[in-house]
Parts: structure tokens; sequence; C-alpha cells
């Protein structure tokens, strides 16, 4: 093997014990513990099935998984993209939220992603700050 073949080899081994991230024991991965990491990290919300963050909706998920994917995949050797979907899924029910109420602030068309109307939907979530931090 020349040392191109061992950095590379190397780079490949999943890290030690004291490494682990806290949802993952060694031969499985917490859902609920990764699922709250990944929210304190990416605060959203899940209304009618869709990823909401302070941005506003997110229209392309392949981004999210492959956040989750590059997450686990040096814990996880087989079925790397099942597990990835899974905890999309475990996600999306994290995070569920009934449907908010429509906020039209003066001045915005409805549907217009404004500072003003980020803020007023971050005033209606103020109770879960984890999820719309002000």
């Amino acid at each position: 093997m020349n040392n191109c073949d061992t950095t590379n080899h190397a780079a490949r081994l999943p890290p030690g014990p004291e490494d682990w991230p806290v949802w993952f024991d060694g031969k499985k991965i917490n859902e609920v513990l990764f699922c709250e990491e990944f929210l304190r990290e990416h605060p959203m919300l899940c209304v009618h099935d869709a990823f909401f963050t302070t941005e506003g909706r997110v229209t392309d998920e392949t981004m999210l998984k492959k956040e989750v994917l590059d997450r686990i995949k040096p814990y996880v050797t087989s079925g790397v993209a099942k597990r990835a979907a899974n905890l999309l899924d475990a996600l999306r029910m994290e995070c569920w939220s009934p449907p908010l109420p429509v906020l039209l602030v003066a001045g915005c068309s409805a549907g217009s992603t404004t500072t003003a109307s980020r803020r007023a939907v971050q005033e209606v979530r103020k109770d879960d700050p984890h999820l719309f931090p002000l």
C-alpha cells in the first residue's frame, strides 16, 4: 500500500468512541437525540409536510438530506441513503407544527418574504424559541 492508499484508508475508518456524537452508541443512531441536535443547529418547522426555516420554505429537500447523510456516514456502513431518508422523516415528525396563522403585514403582499413578515412569524412562535430564535 502506498502513502496515498494509507491516507485514504485511514480517512474512511470510523471515529473512536471518544469522538462519537451523543446520538451514536457504537451500533445504533438514537433518532431523537439526532433530531434534537440537528434542530438546534438548523431551527425549522414542518407544516403540511414541508420544512420551513426563518428564511422561508425549504423547496428542495435534497440539500437537507445530504446534510443528514454527511453527518451519519462515518457511523453507518450500509444503507446510508435509506437511513438518511428515515432520519429526514424523523426530523419531519420532530419539528411538526400545526399550520401557522396567516399574518399579513402592512405593506407586504401575501407570499412575500420580508424582514417584517419573518419577524411576525417569529412573534407567533416565540413560545417555542428553539424553533425560530429571535
